[in-house]
């Protein structure tokens, strides 16, 4: 059974945009990731099962994630608030400290904590973005996040393909008190560190969301070590602060299925469908789990909801459509590749999909034009001469 889980990190890049949602004082926003009080997740997960205290010591507070070393912050702080940097705005001199690391930084897949990334000068997205949050965090400047779907990248080990996600941060204009702001706009940077042709920008994220992102991430490098103890006292973390994260359900759910806990694997799956919004890596997982088990009829409605699944991700949309052309079921692949380019009109791999869904359900004339412009969006030479090279074989077919 292939296992999806959405890992964020490894791409990053810097623009202006406005967004939405603050983020809070230091204090407040330390409350706001304090566990629910009520959280019926929790009592789904085996009751049988306690993690161990020495591991329980390796899972770090969101507090100490974006915690720096007296060190760090003494640099920091000499730098922001010294006489050089006195008349520029509070979130650019943030901006410029971020800006002049990240040109030695090793742009890595590796998550760390924001004293790690900065003493390795390393990280992925993930990292850096944490970094800035443990930055701003000592000067009172507040920080948004954003997801961004880019080209994705994969690894496959041990029967799980990891699926790579981007986030970026907002920078907000710290206003001082009895300063005035026209119609109470505030300015804003993005920071996003590797920036890519063909981007979409994703939804805001709330701290919850972000730092179970975090969590996930390692609990996505532990599974595909077999450390699957370890993925679950992370996973559950994450779920302790964001509990109806449908993504840190399906998450749990395959370390709990990778655990032989089937069964809670699959009441996490049944719980996930109920949360606001459909995920196609729940979906996915949880058809497979249900036709593993021999319940293929479920499996099969559970497949049917795919087709209207929420998905910001254009790239995961083409890659599903990908498994269902290789299964034949291309009336399948055809709706999904049309919800990616909606999504995103301008992705030649949509196209080329569309064309072997045409191909291979013997609508030749209708895959020469979707192989056209696959071949009128491509922006790399070499991958336009493929999709002509593709156009000519298939004309010489046709006749």
């Amino acid at each position: 059974m292939k296992s999806w889980i959405k890992v964020f990190g490894l791409i990053v890049g810097c623009s202006l945009l406005l967004g939405c949602q603050s983020l809070q004082s230091k204090r407040a926003s330390d409350e706001a990731l304090e566990p629910a009080v009520s959280n019926p997740v929790l009592a789904l997960l085996p009751q049988d099962f306690q993690i161990r205290q020495t591991l329980q010591h390796t899972i770090q507070l969101p507090a100490q994630i974006v915690s720096l070393s007296e060190a760090q912050q003494n640099a920091f702080k000499h730098y922001f608030y010294s006489l050089e940097q006195a008349d520029v705005p509070k979130h650019r001199r943030l901006y410029r400290y971020i800006d002049s690391l990240y040109w030695g930084f090793t742009y890595l897949g590796k998550t760390y904590d924001a004293e790690t990334a900065l003493q390795l000068q390393s990280g992925n997205c993930m990292s850096l973005a944490i970094l800035t949050s443990a930055l701003a965090r000592l000067v009172d400047i507040e920080v948004k996040y954003q997801r961004v779907s880019a080209e994705p990248v994969y690894y496959r080990h041990n029967d799980i393909m990891t699926l790579s996600t981007h986030v970026r941060s907002h920078l907000i204009e710290k206003i001082d008190q009895g300063e005035e702001t026209f119609m109470g706009i505030r300015g804003r940077i993005i920071v996003d560190y590797y920036p890519q042709r063909g981007n979409v920008r994703g939804g805001m994220l709330n701290e919850s969301a972000f730092y179970s992102m975090y969590y996930r991430n390692l609990a996505a490098d532990a599974m595909l070590v077999g450390n699957h103890e370890y993925a679950y006292a992370l996973m559950h973390q994450a779920l302790t602060i964001a509990g109806k994260d449908v993504e840190n359900v399906n998450t749990m759910a395959v370390v709990l299925n990778k655990m032989g806990r089937s069964s809670h694997a699959l009441t996490l799956y049944e719980f996930g469908l109920d949360l606001e919004q459909d995920s196609l890596n729940l979906l996915s997982n949880y058809s497979d789990l249900l036709e593993q088990k021999g319940n293929s009829d479920l499996a099969e409605k559970i497949r049917a909801r795919m087709g209207d699944a929420y998905a910001d991700n254009p790239y995961h949309l083409i890659d599903l459509a990908e498994e269902y052309i290789r299964d034949g079921r291309y009336a399948m692949s055809k709706r999904l590749i049309t919800r990616a380019i909606e999504r995103a009109p301008y992705l030649h791999e949509a196209y080329f999909a569309l064309a072997r869904t045409y191909y291979l359900s013997q609508q030749t004339e209708k895959a020469d034009q979707a192989l056209k412009t696959a071949a009128e969006l491509a922006y790399l030479p070499e991958t336009e001469k493929l999709y002509e090279s593709k156009r000519f074989v298939l004309s010489h077919e046709a006749h």
